[in-house]
């Protein structure tokens, strides 16, 4: 149950970011010829394509938030149970969409900071950020769960490094072309039923009184 979620993910967010990230630095160039050609005002044009890219931006990052906050539920589920429910993990996802959005956004403007330093910078944050959602689901708030996610991963090293290497590695190799999707379906999974099972079996995390 945990594999389709994860190809949801993958499908919107690749969908929505390649469009963001190829359809706002091109259409400087091709939609003011297209209009010129067709006789259109290529200035409406333009904002209409800035239109597109700011409704994509938002729809990405609640459908990211939603697929892997049901991914964390799930991963949580299937480590204290036994068992996952993919209805149960979105319905709870849906509960937690605010802070679980925040955290999506604080990694993809972390990470565009980090790509200065290609492969190895974006990994380093996906790592160090990787156990947000599940803490977002475990009662955790945004700001909580990104501070706790660098402390949990900073302490990993030295209690279990398998787990931050085992993330990091699956960041890295995950953008290495179509090798690289097969091993982000199979491997995300993998790596957030891991991580549950450090956070709830091992540290016995939780969140701190409201």
């Amino acid at each position: 149950m945990l594999v389709p979620i994860v190809l949801y993910a993958i499908v919107l967010y690749l969908a929505t970011f390649i469009l963001v990230i190829l359809f706002l630095p091109m259409s400087f160039v091709w939609l003011p010829w297209l209009g010129t050609r067709f006789l259109y005002d290529p200035t409406i044009i333009l904002k209409l394509a800035l239109l597109v890219v700011l409704v994509l931006i938002p729809i990405a990052a609640v459908g990211g938030a939603v697929a892997f906050g049901a991914l964390s539920k799930m991963a949580l589920m299937a480590v204290t149970t036994g068992k996952s429910n993919l209805e149960e993990g979105f319905r709870a996802a849906m509960n937690r969409l605010a802070p679980l959005v925040i955290v999506l956004l604080i990694t993809a403007v972390l990470s565009v900071i980090a790509s200065v330093v290609p492969l190895l910078g974006p990994a380093l944050v996906i790592t160090a950020l990787s156990p947000a959602p599940i803490l977002v689901m475990l009662g955790s708030s945004a700001s909580n769960a990104v501070s706790e996610s660098f402390r949990i991963i900073s302490e990993a090293f030295s209690k279990k490094a398998e787990v931050p290497l085992i993330i990091f590695v699956i960041a890295m190799l995950s953008s290495a072309g179509t090798i690289g999707a097969l091993i982000l379906i199979l491997g995300v999974p993998y790596a957030y039923l891991l991580l549950a099972y450090y956070i709830v079996r091992e540290l016995k995390w939780a969140p701190p009184p409201p």
